[in-house]
């Protein structure tokens, strides 16, 4: 049974530098801009376009601990039954409102 599908974290920086704050969404696998960590890895994911999967938390309620981003996770997983590539973090290295503007910018770019 294949359901491509898995409940992804995001974690990035506040903007006021004082620790990390964290997205969870429920997403297709197939649909995300990842690619495997390493060649051989089923698992395993990394970014590969920032701006596309900013997109998939651009609406997300920010939290603010670890432990109740994972409980989120965990509550998300649990109703959906079936994740087949679990829960996967991914760190990013900027405040989340960066990549947001970067994406901004780019679609008002073309619009013009």
């Amino acid at each position: 049974m294949s359901a491509d599908n898995l409940i992804a974290v995001i974690s990035t920086p506040k903007d006021d530098g004082t620790g990390r704050e964290w997205r969870v969404q429920h997403a297709v696998r197939s649909r995300l801009p990842l690619a495997p960590a390493e060649p051989t890895s089923r698992v395993a994911m990394v970014v590969t376009r920032v701006g596309d999967f900013v997109e998939l938390f651009r609406n997300c309620r920010v939290q603010h601990s670890c432990e109740q981003t994972m409980q989120a996770a965990e509550s998300l997983q649990d109703a959906f039954g079936y994740v087949e590539y679990g829960i996967q973090v991914f760190s990013l290295e900027r405040p989340f409102d960066c990549y947001l503007e970067e994406v901004m910018n780019l679609e008002g770019e073309k619009r013009t």
